[in-house]
């Protein structure tokens, strides 16, 4: 056994036919999946080739060894990649259940605003899919960081990080990456006054903004108002939290 690279060994096992190579393959496979870790589960990729004839140099197997296990890597990434992504969301439900809750709703109603804003079906799939994921960054936190009403000054600091954590987080999977940079700023207000970078009226990307409608619609129970409450409410948070120009859109397609 030796190491050939950063992260890469190379076994040489004489005598040792494809089958038996494979079972142990399979071994060392279920050996790491056995014992998880914090935040899902290990990973290998692994690959194997058999010299067989006199005439095939060592290197001619070492780069067919090789290959495989690139093929294998690239077939398992996605499906990896989606695991260890459930592993974070799961774990911040056991941190903080009611976040399970939270995040089918907002995703929800960001549903029922791409509908009243007539999104394209692309955009409305991803309105919803940020908001699913759009508290994922919570995962860092402390339980009592995430689920406190009454947070003191430095736990309301703490409690700012997620969205700079929901960001490092989604940009790691290939199936979030393109949701980071609304999630960055989903906490912007349109008058500066929001978080992280106090970005103002149409300096915050535009689905930043629809996402913020989503949680403003969850806050303030809006599936719940008449249209009359809704009018009121959003009306008073135009151009102070929301895009006023987004609330004359909604309001005339309630």
């Amino acid at each position: 056994v030796s190491r050939i690279g950063g992260d890469e060994f190379l076994i040489l096992l004489p005598h040792t036919d494809g089958n038996e190579a494979n079972q142990i393959m399979t071994r060392i496979e279920g050996h790491l999946e056995k014992d998880g870790i914090r935040a899902g589960n290990r990973s290998i990729a692994l690959g194997r080739a058999t010299k067989t004839s006199i005439e095939e140099s060592i290197q001619e197997t070492f780069d067919r060894a090789e290959d495989q296990m690139y093929r294998r890597k690239t077939l398992r990434r996605a499906e990896i990649q989606k695991q260890q992504l459930q592993d974070l969301v799961e774990m911040l439900y056991k941190k903080a259940p009611g976040e399970r809750i939270h995040a089918t709703k907002v995703q929800q109603h960001a549903s029922h605003i791409a509908s009243l804003l007539h999104l394209n079906d692309e955009e409305a799939s991803k309105l919803q899919r940020a908001g699913f994921y759009h508290d994922i960054g919570k995962v860092v936190l402390e339980p009592e960081v995430i689920t406190s009403h009454n947070r003191t000054a430095w736990m309301q600091e703490r409690y700012r990080e997620h969205v700079s954590a929901g960001y490092r987080i989604l940009n790691m999977f290939e199936e979030t990456v393109d949701l980071a940079p609304l999630i960055l700023h989903h906490h912007e207000w349109w008058d500066g006054s929001g978080y992280p970078k106090g970005l103002q009226g149409t300096e915050i990307p535009y689905f930043s903004r629809l996402l913020r409608f989503a949680e403003v619609w969850e806050r303030e129970h809006l599936d719940q108002a008449t249209k009359e409450q809704i009018e009121k409410t959003l009306t008073k948070l135009a151009g102070i939290e929301v895009d006023p120009y987004l609330v004359e859109r909604i309001l005339s397609a309630l």
